[in-house]
């Protein structure tokens, strides 16, 4: 029979006749031949999660955004039997939710749920995708733990370790919500589930049990084991000091240590070590390539009169937008002081602060520079600062001038 169509979908009988006594036999039992793959296949989800305990509850919501008015919830047992029929949901709704009870070990299991309509309920939609609900509640639980360390730099590896109780033989590591992470064989993999090159996505809560077999009661889940995704861990720190326009960075020291921080000494403190500081983050294979820019931060001495001028930050902004379209303008606002007489716009490239214009005069507190027919060449990160009778202003906050 085939290619199935749904006009195959029915229930089906055979008879044997009898040449002999020219009889007809009983009709066997009924056959249900169920067509699948007609809409759209629907979402299946446990409440409140796959991980039941013994004796708690626990209801399957089957979703479609087809309004079906009959549901389908399928468990796929032995290969002789792989979808044994549970239950069906009458409602003309989009959802379906049914209630499995008291939790017993014969309810773990895979399940998948279908709709369908009831002028054709031998034609169902596609399965939904399989969901396994596991029935925890074992007393003796394992332990998780992390190698080397709970606390991850990006790009690097970890070994998250299920400790077994006595009689495991399998186990399986959870994350979150109960989203299954791996399961892991004691024979092959000891255990262990090795996790990298590691990303913020890997960041969470994980937790693992274990059981003798797979169609066993499963172990509770161990204690909880967060795991923490960090930054890069820079070997090469270097701190920079902003100087006048002609040198507005000038290297001071570098750091090596493959740590989380460096500590740079200016040792006794001089005039000269006045000033606005950024530190940048390196690795030694690539010491060209740097991190962005920490927020500056400004040195002065307590009790010099001459070098504790505390000028307010000039503020930066683009009009109408900082997206601004291929080749049209844009105008940028440099927010400063009554008493600014010259005022600088700088385009941050590489590290290095270039000037991009410069405005002459006292301007009532603003600048405005025009940016004429923007492009890639001039999109990019942009500060500015000014200058009064007393000295430059600190860098204003970035502004990323972007080309659509």
């Amino acid at each position: 029979m085939g290619p199935v169509t749904p006009a195959h979908a029915g229930t089906y009988r055979c008879y044997g006749f009898s040449l002999h006594s020219s009889t007809w036999s009983a009709p066997s039992d009924p056959l249900k031949i169920i067509v699948t793959g007609l809409y759209r296949e629907p979402s299946l989800s446990a409440q409140p999660g796959p991980l039941v305990k013994l004796g708690e509850n626990v209801t399957l919501r089957c979703c479609s955004e087809v309004m079906f008015d009959t549901y389908i919830l399928h468990k796929e047992e032995e290969p002789k039997d792989p979808l044994s029929l549970v239950e069906r949901f009458h409602g003309g709704s989009s959802q379906a939710d049914f209630s499995l009870g008291a939790m017993t070990s014969a309810h773990a299991g895979t399940y998948r749920c279908y709709g369908s309509l009831r002028h054709s309920l031998y034609n169902w939609s596609a399965p939904s995708d399989p969901l396994e609900v596991i029935v925890t509640g074992r007393p003796d639980k394992p332990s998780l733990t992390a190698w080397p360390s709970q606390i991850v730099p990006q790009g690097h590896y970890v070994t998250l370790r299920c400790h077994p109780h006595l009689g495991f033989a399998l186990f399986r590591l959870y994350k979150e919500e109960g989203s299954l992470v791996s399961e892991l064989p004691k024979a092959l993999l000891r255990n262990d589930y090795v996790m990298g090159p590691v990303t913020p996505a890997h960041a969470g809560t994980y937790r693992c049990c274990g059981s003798s077999h797979p169609s066993s009661t499963w172990s509770a889940l161990s204690n909880p084991l967060k795991v923490i995704v960090t930054e890069v861990m820079f070997d090469t720190y270097i701190l920079h000091k902003e100087e006048e326009p002609k040198d507005p960075l000038s290297l001071v020291e570098r750091f090596h240590g493959g740590s989380s921080q460096a500590d740079f000494s200016l040792g006794a403190m001089t005039s000269a070590h006045v000033g606005t500081y950024r530190c940048y983050g390196s690795l030694r294979h690539s010491l060209y390539t740097w991190s962005a820019p920490s927020d500056p931060m400004k040195l002065v001495i307590k009790g010099e009169s001459s070098q504790t001028w505390d000028f307010p930050i000039p503020t930066i902004s683009a009009v109408p937008s900082s997206v601004v379209p291929w080749n049209q303008t844009v105008k940028v606002l440099c927010g400063g002081t009554p008493e600014s007489y010259l005022y600088h716009l700088e385009l941050l490239r590489n590290t290095e602060y270039r000037v991009v214009n410069k405005i002459l005069g006292f301007q009532k507190e603003a600048a405005e520079f025009i940016i004429h027919r923007m492009d890639e060449t001039s999109s990019g990160r942009y500060h500015c600062r000014y200058r009064n009778q007393k000295g430059w202003s600190e860098h204003s906050k970035a502004l990323d001038l972007v080309v659509t």
